[in-house]
């Protein structure tokens, strides 16, 4: 079965299907995605894609660099059959001096092939075209359309890893494809989750998600549709019948149930929705962006279990110009249970520093609630978070709270800075002094907390 990866540069999301694999200490980002190419910054790391394990393969791209800045000097090295866990496999590498062309396989130079003739077609279009084919014991590399190295090599199988090497400012990778011989893929998974009507959202839109699984990795196909684009236009209500609505930088995040984390960002942009464009809803220079849409974006990952995961849906802001401008925020989240089957929490996007959650008292069969009196005491407290019941411990309600570590998560044990409005649940009370009132359950109230160390 023929498998295919194909470079996604439009922007910073595209970064989810790659993997850094670290050689040297933290600096500055080292990969990063800038007009439509992987900017290689620095050399030392490596930067992997995710693709199953495989033996043959075609594998076609691009690369440029500051010419001036660099001299015409580059180095760019290809690792096949690559070990991630051994950080080793074969190697080629093309490397430029500023006046020859060079090639080393596995770090000993070999002769290139039409080197001169090769050199004078990169200098004079600004950019190195390269196709590296692998199939069998067969190895053949050609740069800008003339062939320049090939061999007899031993038969394998791996990953995929690139590198650059030292030279002067940066390095710009801006195609990249790879087609290889691989597994049949199998869907594993199909998500469809409706968000909630929150920040004057009228109609649902739908965050879907195929995960298919290719080996020893994972394809998520991920799609965004419905909203106000499904409503019939009817010409006498409002603005002759046109409802627009604007979202903005919509993702998914997968937490796995071994700790991982995958964000998947759609789009950085803001996708104005509306039921029926007219011809100026899109002018270039006077009306917004035409979508993609419904939008169609894939990424791949590595291997998780997507029965067991917590699929998080959301956007950094919402608004609906026409109707229900008065409500926009975000950024708001949706998170689906995949083990639960169910969507578990609505709200505030759960980010660092910004947690949202529900605090309760313990069921009052025979108190009531007293408002304008702070709580003395956190004992006796819970706090449903994400749909998972923490019991909250402490002396003080103000003071530094230890929550129970979940069982089904590997969380660390979470401290939280709890600081409770004016009024509050009190504990169980006499029913004497609940001023005639009947028996009542406790309610959840607003609180204000920050939190470290959530996972």
């Amino acid at each position: 079965m023929k498998f295919v990866f194909q470079s996604d540069f439009a922007d910073s999301g595209a970064m989810a299907s790659w993997y850094r694999e670290q050689h040297t200490p933290d600096g500055y980002p080292d990969f990063t995605i800038e007009n439509n190419a992987l900017i290689l910054w620095d050399a030392g790391n490596r930067i992997l894609p995710h693709i199953p394990t495989i033996k043959n393969f075609v594998m076609e791209g691009s690369f440029a660099v500051h010419w001036e800045g660099a001299e015409n000097q580059f180095s760019f090295t290809i690792h096949f059959d690559y070990d991630p866990f051994r950080r080793k496999g074969e190697s080629l590498e093309i490397a430029c001096d500023g006046k020859e062309l060079h090639l080393y396989r596995n770090q000993k130079e070999v002769t290139a092939e039409n080197g001169k003739t090769i050199l004078k077609k990169i200098l004079r279009q600004r950019k190195a075209v390269f196709v590296l084919e692998r199939k069998n014991r067969s190895l053949l590399l050609h740069l800008n359309g003339t062939v320049c190295y090939q061999e007899k090599c031993n038969p394998g199988s791996g990953k995929i890893a690139l590198e650059r090497g030292h030279f002067g400012w940066y390095m710009r990778l801006e195609d990249f494809t790879l087609t290889a011989d691989a597994p049949k893929p199998v869907k594993k998974k199909h998500f469809k989750i409706p968000f909630s009507h929150i920040n004057g959202m009228p109609d649902v839109i739908w965050w879907e998600m195929d995960v298919v699984q290719i080996g020893d990795c994972m394809r998520l196909d991920t799609t965004l549709f419905g909203g106000v684009t499904d409503r019939p236009h009817l010409p006498w209500f409002p603005y002759h019948g046109s409802y627009s609505e604007m979202l903005e930088a919509p993702y998914f995040r997968i937490n796995t149930k071994d700790g991982r984390e995958i964000l998947l960002e759609l789009t950085p942009e803001n996708l104005s929705l509306k039921n029926k464009p007219g011809h100026f809803s899109y002018m270039p220079g006077i009306g917004d962006k035409k979508p993609q849409w419904p939008f169609h974006r894939s990424f791949f990952t590595e291997c998780f279990d997507p029965e067991t995961i917590l699929l998080t849906c959301g956007y950094q802001y919402y608004v609906n110009r026409i109707i229900a401008k008065h409500l926009a925020g975000g950024p708001s989240e949706t998170i689906f249970d995949a083990a639960k089957d169910q969507i578990i929490y609505t709200g505030m996007a759960l980010t660092d520093g910004k947690i949202n959650g529900d605090l309760y008292s313990q069921t009052a069969k025979n108190s009531c609630v007293r408002y304008r009196q702070n709580i003395r005491c956190a004992n006796g407290l819970w706090i449903l978070l994400n749909g998972i019941t923490f019991s909250v411990k402490g002396k003080t309600a103000n003071s530094i709270s230890v929550l129970q570590k979940p069982d089904r998560f590997c969380w660390k044990i979470c401290i939280w800075n709890i600081r409770f409005p004016t009024y509050f649940l009190m504990p169980s009370v006499n029913r004497s002094n609940c001023n005639g009132k009947k028996n009542r359950k406790s309610h959840p109230a607003s609180l204000l907390w920050t939190a470290r160390n959530l996972y």
